[in-house]
């Protein structure tokens, strides 16, 4: 399954990569994809983030931030965020 966004698009692309690989294990987007709010895009995952895969599969440039403590990975150039259930605000 490949999420397409609402536009802007570019505003989640390195984001992307963490909610296809995170599908791709079985997990499920949660509302089908991303969705805006006042504080930006984000994507609720159903199950917690596996941040070891993530660690093993995919590389991610500086200005995203990868949490274990928050469940979470964020995009701190958009405010995009990936969300599992342990992150606050979920």
């Amino acid at each position: 399954m490949s999420l397409q966004p609402s536009p802007p698009s570019d505003e989640v692309t390195d984001l992307l990569p963490f909610v296809e690989l995170l599908i791709g294990a079985g997990n499920e987007a949660i509302d089908d994809g991303f969705l805006n709010s006042p504080a930006g895009w984000y994507c609720r995952m159903r199950d917690p983030l596996d941040f070891a895969l993530i660690r093993e599969e995919l590389h991610w440039p500086g200005h995203v931030e990868v949490s274990e403590l928050h469940d979470s990975v964020l995009d701190r150039s958009t405010w995009a965020a990936v969300l599992g259930p342990g992150a606050e605000g979920y």
